[in-house]
């Protein structure tokens, strides 16, 4: 791999080069040019979506590294479109989306989005409650650790989070009827 200015050039053009190059780049401090380098990347990715998603998280953590919240937050958008509820890769997306949004403080503007969302999976529940939980909304939380516990019933770390959350409001006698009793 060689680097002419914010260029990457390749033996053969190989994606797998040019992104272990942006992760070299980001591993030694040096965002803006894994920014370029990730870039390159995805051109030559698009189309193949396995592939993409794990490339865009990887340059919106180099945007985030750069102070470029917007971009990063258009990165990650893309990323999360892309990506299967639930996947290890999902949840990467999803922790950095919300670091993004915190960072520009609009973590409320994010759980209305997602709570606007169609259709929810149990994760997408459990997101939103973790997300209304850290804005101090019980209530919302609540309600959304509910559905996907409803959606789920057998997800014992759900239940364990209405629990939690049940009893940091007081409501001792509702948290002892979802306690399981072997």
């Amino acid at each position: 791999i060689m680097a002419n200015g914010n260029s990457v050039t390749t033996a053969k053009g190989s994606v797998f080069a040019i992104t272990e190059y942006a992760r070299t780049l980001a591993a030694r401090g040096l965002h803006a040019r894994a920014v370029v380098a990730y870039e390159q990347a995805i051109k030559a990715i698009a189309g193949d979506d396995r592939v993409l998603a794990p490339v865009l998280l990887a340059l919106a953590k180099a945007q985030l590294a750069i102070d470029d919240q917007a971009a990063a937050l258009a990165s990650l958008g893309r990323a999360r479109r892309l990506t299967p509820a639930g996947s290890g890769t999902r949840v990467e997306i999803d922790e950095a989306l919300i670091d993004a949004h915190r960072r520009v403080g609009r973590l409320p503007e994010y759980a209305a989005e997602l709570a606007a969302a169609k259709v929810r999976t149990p994760y997408d529940n459990e997101l939103l409650a973790r997300l209304y939980d850290e804005l101090g909304d019980a209530t919302q939380a609540l309600g959304s650790l509910r559905r996907a516990l409803a959606q789920n019933r057998g997800r014992i770390e759900t239940r364990e989070r209405v629990i939690a959350l049940l009893v940091r409001q007081g409501e001792l006698d509702a948290a002892m009827n979802l306690a399981p009793t072997d």
